[in-house]
């Protein structure tokens, strides 16, 4: 407990750091003015989206839990979802034990079997996101394909030969390799929830419907960062495939455990910047903007749901007492 609430504290210094960061790089009363002409329509349009992509959340996960005999209510789990998100926020990885926790209290489900689900929710994620990626590259090959010569093998060149380089990223996956071989029950592991997790989703009553599911989820991220691209005249130019790169971009982003999305602004302002080619404060902006949209969605919609989950929670509570 020591060492992750130490863990937590860097963390959340790191996001001061970056945010401290964007303070100083950012033109306010540009961005400011900048934001504010966002048209209207195209922001609801990013709201909605992303809504719409947080209750297909709510809905898939009720599939993993029914199986077991806990068909946990739709609108609970939404409000317990959004919970989740908004405590993300502060903590950035927090909020799944949160939102276990809290549809635990409303659906008398057990905690950790909430978040063996959210495991599995998260495994089929990370294919669907690596879909999306192989799309997005096989779409926007030309525009990556000049970002990866120009700052990554052009760079390396300048330290080493490309054919050494390449070398030595083969070496160090044989050695990783070879140390997961070593520690045999860790490499096992992981490779045993990947297959329970894809296992568990295709045992469900109706398992295509859960993988038509994932995808809207993330197609409904896609058009969220749409929407904010086209609510903008700074990136208005920028056509629909280059949604589908900032939303990958933001991927990236959101691995690095910073609190409030801190690492997604800049993920997403450095792939504008050296992808499409858009000036450095324009990207920053948009960045700005983006984080912006997605933590007032979790903010506000989360403290709705938390104020709505507690009204459930005491409504059930006064029911089970009547009862007894």
């Amino acid at each position: 407990m020591i060492k992750k609430r130490l863990l937590n504290i860097v963390f959340a210094l790191l996001a001061v750091l970056v945010f401290y960061f964007i303070y100083q790089k950012t033109d306010w009363v540009q961005t400011l003015k900048v934001i504010g002409n966002a048209h209207v329509g195209w922001s609801i349009f990013a709201f909605g989206s992303i809504m719409i992509a947080h209750f297909l959340r709510a809905l898939r996960w009720n599939m993993l839990t029914e199986p077991q005999g806990y068909k946990l209510n739709t609108r609970r789990s939404f409000y317990a979802v959004m919970i989740g998100y908004l405590v993300n926020v502060a903590t950035s990885r927090g909020g799944e034990i949160v939102r276990c926790a809290a549809a635990s209290k409303t659906e008398k489900a057990p905690v950790d079997f909430l978040v063996g689900t959210v495991i599995t929710e998260r495994i089929i994620d990370l294919l669907v996101l690596v879909s999306f990626c192989l799309l997005c590259l096989a779409v926007e090959f030309k525009n990556l394909w000049h970002f990866i010569d120009t700052y990554v093998l052009k760079k390396i060149e300048q330290v080493m030969p490309v054919w050494l380089a390449g070398l030595l990223v083969i070496t160090l996956g044989l050695l990783v390799a070879r140390w997961l071989k070593s520690r045999k029950s860790t490499g096992e592991g992981i490779v045993q929830r990947l297959l329970e997790g894809i296992r568990s989703v295709f045992s469900l009553k109706n398992p295509y419907l859960f993988i038509v599911y994932s995808v809207l989820i993330w197609t409904g991220y896609w058009m969220g960062v749409y929407g904010t691209l086209k609510a903008l005249d700074i990136t208005t130019q920028l056509h629909f495939w280059a949604s589908l790169s900032i939303l990958v971009f933001s991927a990236v982003g959101i691995a690095i455990p910073l609190p409030a999305g801190a690492g997604v602004w800049g993920a997403i302002a450095f792939g504008l910047t050296t992808v499409y080619a858009i000036p450095e404060t324009d990207a920053n902006t948009y960045g700005i903007f983006n984080l912006a949209v997605t933590n007032l969605v979790m903010i506000f919609f989360g403290a709705i749901a938390a104020l709505l989950w507690w009204f459930e929670l005491q409504k059930l509570n006064k029911n089970a007492t009547q009862n007894n």
